[in-house]
């Protein structure tokens, strides 16, 4: 019993590779042609791909900070994306850049930062019917 337990928990807080962008030519594809859109802490790209999911890039640039601070940034966007992937509109990349004052943030005002840009990005999507 305790071996299924523990592989459930794991497969239900896992964020999938699938899910990820992790391809040079697709991160240089959204920055070239995606939508841009502008938060307080966050700027995130968007534009249309070719699959039945929607997928996560990151982009987290030295000049924001050490490795260790960066990579918490990705890991709380990771989970904040994973725990939303049922909200999104399947068929789409997001692309995701901090400002340099995310990487201050905690996790839960991180989550409220990246609700509100994609609040925002929704919106405007739909308003220009791209989004279903």
């Amino acid at each position: 019993m305790g071996t299924n337990v523990g592989a459930k928990l794991k497969e239900r807080h896992f964020f999938k590779k699938l899910a990820r962008i992790s391809i040079e030519a697709d991160f240089a594809r959204l920055r070239r042609k995606g939508a841009r859109y502008f938060g307080r802490c966050l700027v995130i790209w968007v534009h249309p791909n070719c699959l039945d999911r929607a997928r996560l890039g990151l982009a987290v640039s030295r000049k924001t900070g050490p490795a260790h601070i960066r990579n918490v940034f990705k890991r709380y966007v990771r989970e904040a994306f994973r725990q939303r992937l049922a909200h999104f509109e399947p068929g789409f990349d997001f692309l995701v850049a901090p400002k340099s004052q995310a990487m201050s943030l905690d996790f839960w005002d991180l989550v409220r930062e990246l609700d509100a840009t994609l609040k925002t990005l929704y919106s405007r999507q739909k308003a220009k019917k791209g989004f279903g």
